[in-house]
């Protein structure tokens, strides 16, 4: 995250110090035409760049726990308070945030206990990509697994867009290797697909010695500083592994295809509105104060970044995935 163009996604904090309830973010389309030379009087020749908008609306994140019965803490040898701080830190970086996250990059509304929509409608990927021969989730079968020459195919679809499909051209990011590279999250189900296959063996063999010098893992570790560390590296392709991207049980003719959505992702791929939080509150409920408890609360919003109706920094790619295990 951070609040320049080069971020995969784009942060604004603006209603930290106004009011309001929604944020637009702008971008400016990349000059692609040709200059002039010296013979050219440049006045009435200059280009004019396209600029794109997208909002993003607030809304109220909130979860909480509480000791449920008075005497528990006395029981316990443990400390039920910083366990209940501890849990909802937890709950917070692995469900709250990112699985907001993860739910609008994939098209999934992100609800309440209630089933309520948090923020805005999730808007579907208009840039999908299938494993294998597919061309839809319907007619997927279990051979349309990950493969890295699909990857290499979204790497190039990314870097150069498709007018006919609406695909926008896709800018990398300038990571702490040194490169712009394009970043790709998947599910470990699809991971292990790429890992047990024979290209896969094949491409570490040829990426030279083993170990972190081999191309396939070099400058892995310092990708992008506070980043966690990527598996792989694969052609300007940073690849991550995360285990809450969504999966399916009811794709292919029959319905019953297990299958699973990764994210190749660019500049620009998703846009954060932030207010206030989040923030700690403890509670102590009715029974004379008895109860403790300890809150969370965020005030923000975060969407896929549409630009006129367009993803604009993401590639979804929903491949066959499905377990390596029979337990």
């Amino acid at each position: 995250m951070g609040d320049g163009p080069n971020s995969i996604i784009q942060t604004k904090q603006d209603l930290t110090k106004q009011k309001g309830h929604l944020l637009h973010f702008e971008l400016i389309g990349a000059h692609e035409d040709a200059p002039a030379n010296d013979a050219i009087e440049l006045w009435g020749e200059e280009s004019t760049r396209t600029i794109y908008q997208d909002s993003v609306i607030i809304d109220m994140i909130k979860h909480g726990e509480k000791i449920n019965v008075p005497e528990t803490e006395q029981f316990s040898p443990h400390d039920l308070r910083k366990e209940l701080y501890a849990g909802q830190q937890q709950w917070w970086i692995e469900y709250g945030l990112d699985k907001l996250i993860t739910n609008k990059f994939t098209g999934s509304n992100f609800v309440d206990i209630d089933a309520g929509v948090i923020g805005e409608t999730a808007t579907a990927n208009t840039n999908v990509m299938y494993g294998g021969d597919a061309t839809a989730t319907t007619n997927i079968d279990e051979t349309d697994i990950l493969t890295l020459d699909r990857i290499s195919d979204m790497r190039e679809s990314a870097k150069f867009g498709n007018l006919a499909t609406n695909m926008r051209k896709i800018f990398p990011i300038q990571l702490g290797n040194g490169y712009k590279d394009y970043i790709l999250v998947l599910h470990p189900y699809q991971v292990e697909d790429l890992k047990r296959s024979d290209d896969w063996k094949r491409a570490v063999i040829d990426a030279g010695n083993r170990g972190p010098e081999n191309l396939m893992f070099k400058g892995t570790g310092n990708a992008a500083g506070t980043l966690p560390t990527p598996i792989a590296y694969w052609n300007g392709v940073l690849i991550y592994e995360y285990a809450n991207m969504p999966t399916a049980t009811t794709w292919g003719v029959g319905g019953d295809v297990n299958g699973a959505t990764g994210l190749l992702l660019g500049a620009q791929a998703g846009l954060l509105a932030y207010c206030r939080g989040p923030e700690w509150r403890e509670a102590r409920g009715q029974s004379y104060g008895e109860y403790f408890g300890v809150g969370i609360f965020c005030l923000m919003g975060f969407d896929k970044a549409t630009f006129n109706s367009y993803d604009n920094g993401c590639i979804a790619i929903r491949t066959a995935a499905d377990k390596h295990y029979n337990n």
